[in-house]
């Protein structure tokens, strides 16, 4: 943030939506966040927020306001990213992604700016937990596989991938083409990824989406894991593509099929804050439109040549 204190902390208020948040984000006691917001209103002799109601809101004038700041603080930032690159002062990247693509596009995005960036810090974790940290400025950007619901975030997509049914061999299904039908009373439960993860989030609209209830019993937060009590005839689940290639060693034991009608896509996007847009996101872009195209889709046509016509 470049600003200025006023500004930043009444920048922190709307992105929070509360002088409560604003204050957990930048540290401050809300006393503090008081403090500076009433200065900057005196200052502008304009009243921002309304702080009658719970949670505060911005008035009319602070809605105004802050998207011209938004709009001068993205053309500063800009700005002195060029200045930094044109002088050799190499920035630093902090960022997230989600577990399932952390050893390979993570991987990419490293080498990608490794002589760009004085330093690099790479955290995996789940799209919630993500988006939780952008939020609270302990990351930058993220790649995570659900959109955030708070305004304050942007979201550029990236790529998709469809689903696949991942069941235990010793399981004998005759349909050729399985049911939802056939999957609720196969006699196995649906394992899931555990509730706090962006994967449990898509699972569970798509399932509402079609009027679905399928048995369940067990929840996991790793593929690999949830690939092994598949293979040893715990449950079934509908698995990510990305999930497979990085686990090929656990593939012997289990069965991928087409997943009944609709499938299930998990779409991978970069998110960021509004306020503070990373002057590499076209890049970034570009690296991972590189890897969907010539390392991801590859491998998995290879492992599973029939989702070709899913993507197309």
């Amino acid at each position: 943030m470049i600003l200025g204190t006023h500004t930043a902390v009444f920048l922190a208020i709307a992105e929070q939506g509360s002088l409560i948040g604003a204050s957990k984000v930048l540290g401050i006691k809300p006393s503090s966040v008081t403090y500076h917001l009433k200065e900057l209103e005196k200052e502008l002799c304009i009243d921002l927020v309304d702080t009658s109601v719970k949670p505060a809101q911005l008035t009319k004038e602070g809605i105004i306001l802050y998207r011209e700041l938004l709009y001068e603080n993205n053309r500063l930032t800009s700005k002195i990213e060029e200045l930094k690159r044109a002088s050799l002062v190499r920035p630093i990247l902090n960022f997230g992604i989600v577990e399932s693509l952390a050893r390979n596009l993570g991987t990419d995005i490293v080498k990608c700016f490794r002589h760009n960036a004085s330093e690099i810090r790479m955290k995996t974790g789940t799209s919630e937990g993500l988006l939780q940290d952008i939020k609270e400025r302990k990351l930058d950007w993220a790649i995570v596989s659900r959109p955030s619901e708070k305004d304050d975030l942007f979201h550029m997509a990236l790529f998709s991938e469809p689903s696949v049914l991942v069941l235990p061999k010793k399981l004998q299904l005759k349909n050729k083409e399985i049911t939802w039908e056939d999957l609720k009373f196969c006699g196995l439960p649906l394992l899931r990824y555990i509730k706090s993860s962006g994967g449990h989030r898509i699972t569970q609209s798509f399932l509402d989406s079609i009027s679905v209830n399928l048995p369940e019993k067990i929840e996991v937060d790793d593929g690999g894991v949830m690939l092994t009590l598949i293979g040893e005839g715990l449950g079934w689940s509908m698995v990510r593509p990305a999930t497979l290639i990085q686990h090929p060693n656990l593939l012997n034991n289990v069965h991928i099929l087409k997943m009944p009608s609709p499938v299930l896509f998990r779409n991978l996007i970069l998110v960021y804050r509004r306020s503070e847009p990373p002057s590499e996101k076209e890049l970034i872009k570009q690296v991972a439109t590189n890897f969907f195209e010539k390392e991801f889709k590859p491998a998995v046509l290879k492992l599973v040549p029939w989702l070709e016509k899913q993507w197309c």
